[in-house]
């Protein structure tokens, strides 16, 4: 495995970012930066079809840049980035400085990110020759990256979760995990399987990369949780048992759905910039879905009862997953929390 950085487009949108604090910004320019072949590859992952919510086309960007501080959006995902990028462009100048580690990245750090990958991954993935692009873009994403064919597009405007350059590694390593998912997920599924395998693809990437712990289910290594919301991690704790309860009522009730109902069961229920509590009705901002949590806790607790080969053994036979992860909840000691 082999991972590489792009870096290349970054400067020229902060340069015309601090054109436009000083007033001498013009659109034409703007437009010249978004049609640069790595904002290319973001366009094409932002309109890949089943993303949740909605997508984001060149001419929505462009109305974003030019005036994020000035209107409201009707595209949900640019509303929700507004706030946080303008936190970013009214500290551009020392957002930029940050940005510059992204710029010294070493072999040690290259390295750290591999073993990550390597503890995390199916063996015979983790063994393979391939080349992953960490394109990293001062852009208009909700997450931290995005992955899209062999590259990983980093918007380096939400730096909120980045504290210094190894939140930077576990992240990075975060999203190259999700690259791979294709490769782990079985050939054929039923709608009910569709429900669990949707939970993997945070939950896994958190619990490997993220180091990040659960109600019920401690860190995989030894250390902190690196690079997720704390906020989140701890609304989700504090109604675990409800959340666990909604999860396992949700997994019933895909018995009589179809594929495009038990997506839109997810879209509804579990992937939205906010939640809806469980124990008293009150709605907070979100920056991860339950999906992470939950997943974290169901594939984490079958990793660390059974190893992960035989949790990626079990992923791919998706049939098994519930008998599975009833046999680790006993053996951790879970067993008030079986399907």
């Amino acid at each position: 495995m082999k991972v590489t950085f792009d870096t290349k487009a970054i400067q020229p949108m902060a340069d015309w970012l601090m054109k436009r604090k000083r007033g001498v910004s013009n659109e034409a320019e703007l437009r010249t930066i978004l049609k640069l072949p790595e904002y290319g590859v973001e366009f094409k992952r932002y309109n890949s079809p089943g993303l949740p919510m909605a997508h984001i086309s060149y001419e929505e960007a462009v109305d974003f840049f030019l005036n994020f501080d000035k209107k409201t959006f009707t595209n949900p995902r640019l509303e929700y980035k507004r706030e946080y990028f303008i936190k970013f462009y009214e500290d551009l100048e020392n957002k930029m400085k940050l940005v510059e580690m992204f710029n010294s990245i070493t072999s040690q750090d290259q390295e750290q990110i591999l073993t990550l990958l390597k503890n995390g991954l199916p063996s015979e993935i983790a063994k393979q020759d391939n080349e992953t692009i960490v394109l990293l873009i001062v852009s208009i994403g909700n997450s931290l990256g995005w992955p899209y064919e062999n590259y990983i597009d980093f918007d380096v405007a939400n730096l909120a979760l980045i504290k210094d350059k190894d939140t930077f590694i576990h992240i990075i390593a975060h999203e190259l995990h999700h690259t791979h998912f294709e490769e782990i997920m079985p050939s054929k599924y039923t709608p009910s399987d569709l429900f669990l395998i949707n939970f993997a693809f945070e939950g896994l990437a958190v619990h490997f990369n993220n180091n990040a712990y659960t109600e019920h289910k401690p860190s995989k290594y030894k250390g902190p949780m690196i690079g997720m919301c704390e906020a989140d991690w701890q609304l989700y704790g504090s109604e675990f048992a409800e959340l666990f309860n909604q999860f396992k009522q949700d997994y019933l009730a895909t018995k009589t759905l179809d594929m495009k109902g038990v997506q839109k069961l997810l879209g509804e229920h579990y992937e939205q910039f906010t939640y809806k509590s469980l124990k008293d009705g009150s709605i907070k901002n979100i920056q991860q879905y339950p999906t992470y949590y939950l997943g974290c806790y169901f594939y984490g607790s079958i990793d660390l009862a059974f190893g992960k080969e035989k949790l990626y053994e079990t992923l791919k036979r998706p049939d098994q997953l519930i008998s599975v992860y009833n046999e680790a909840a006993k053996k951790l000691g879970n067993s008030k929390y079986l399907f």
